[in-house]
């Protein structure tokens, strides 16, 4: 919903083993978007990879977004606690 608001679309899909993290300006109609992309780690264990696919979502999303670091913290709640630090923390830049 935050960046809804601000008329962003976020994808983060995977392709050709690299994480891709994109944010697209839907209320621009020439669609402007800003791509990041991180080749995956050669990891056998899914689990392993899937917290590192996890890891780098996360972390490029902040930096995409240029979040705070204390940002971190809000990924480990509900939706709803989400929902407001993203708020919060976008109220205070």
């Amino acid at each position: 919903p935050v960046l809804q608001k601000h008329g962003l679309l976020l994808l983060q899909p995977i392709t050709d083993e690299h994480v891709e993290s994109v944010i697209i300006d839907v209320s621009d109609k020439d669609l402007k978007c800003v791509i990041s992309s991180k080749k995956l780690p050669n990891i056998q264990d899914t689990q392993k990879l899937g917290s590192a696919i996890t890891y780098y979502r996360k972390f490029t999303l902040l930096s995409l977004l240029n979040l705070k670091a204390q940002a971190e913290a809000c990924f480990s709640g509900t939706k709803e606690q989400i929902e407001n630090d993203l708020q919060i923390v976008e109220s205070n830049t």
